[in-house]
């Protein structure tokens, strides 16, 4: 008889283990796997991968520097005397020098909205790569012995980080043919000042503000076209224009405000 009692005192002291142990399994805090956030800003994210992976883009940047030596050539067999008065050209930094599209990646894969803070940080690093053709244009306006003037809406206490970055690519840049301002509007009146003390040659941008003033403040999309029309003569020409999906005026509204579905359907043309 005792022999019975202890075995089942000993099955009941097991099943009591395992009924704790159970309990214990289901109170343990499962470890969760964090996913990286989904990209939500659609638009961006196409602008950005057209950007990185489109040879059609890497072919337009070639396209646009190609017609900028043009134009200096032709100047100069139609008689511009470049030996004695050496070709000026101003030429914007950010997305027509320096390829900004990994800082935007980084935006949409940790998730977060464009802020001073994120940008800075990307500044800080000094490690932009160049835009397609930019340093074969750069090499043939030395032969030439142009002036260049550059220009960037990258506020001045950024100077030496960006002016770093693009002696690392072996372009010769200092601070007295550099010009940063955050400031709206302020970087077209510096390059307003220098066309008022010489001739110009060539503007170089990727966006119509970097060519005209009328396109400081956002306009509707008709509007812009009308005002650009005003130079259609001058593109090819005298102005340069590189392809930017990633910023200037005509995106504002879509990349700030990515979820207005409706205002976009507005938008397409059907005919």
């Amino acid at each position: 008889m005792k022999k019975y009692i202890y075995i089942f005192g000993m099955l009941t002291l097991s099943l009591a283990a395992c009924k704790s142990t159970d309990e214990m399994v289901k109170e343990t805090p499962q470890l969760q796997v964090l996913e990286a956030p989904k990209p939500t800003n659609t638009a961006l994210l196409n602008s950005v991968l057209w950007h990185q992976q489109a040879a059609e883009y890497e072919a337009l940047c070639h396209q646009a520097f190609n017609t900028a030596v043009a134009y200096l050539s032709s100047s100069k067999e139609r008689g511009e005397d470049y030996d004695n008065k050496p070709p000026s050209i101003i030429i914007d930094i950010d997305n027509v020098i320096l390829d900004n599209s990994p800082y935007y990646a980084r935006l949409i894969k940790e998730g977060i909205e464009d802020n001073i803070n994120s940008w800075r940080d990307w500044v800080s690093q000094s490690n932009a790569d160049l835009i397609p053709g930019a340093k074969n244009f750069i090499e043939f306006t030395k032969d030439l012995g142009a002036k260049i003037y550059f220009t960037s809406t990258r506020p001045e206490e950024s100077s030496d980080m960006v002016i770093n970055n693009l002696h690392m690519h072996g372009i010769d840049v200092n601070a007295n043919n550099v010009y940063f301002s955050s400031v709206p509007g302020a970087v077209i009146e510096y390059r307003n000042e220098i066309m008022q003390k010489e001739y110009v040659d060539l503007l170089i941008g990727s966006k119509l503000s970097d060519f005209s003033t009328n396109y400081i403040d956002p306009a509707a999309p008709d509007q812009r076209k009308t005002q650009s029309s005003a130079m259609n003569s001058q593109y090819g020409q005298r102005f340069i224009i590189l392809p930017n999906l990633l910023s200037g005026e005509w995106n504002l509204d879509i990349l700030t405000n990515p979820n207005n579905l409706d205002r976009d359907l507005d938008l397409l043309k059907t005919k």
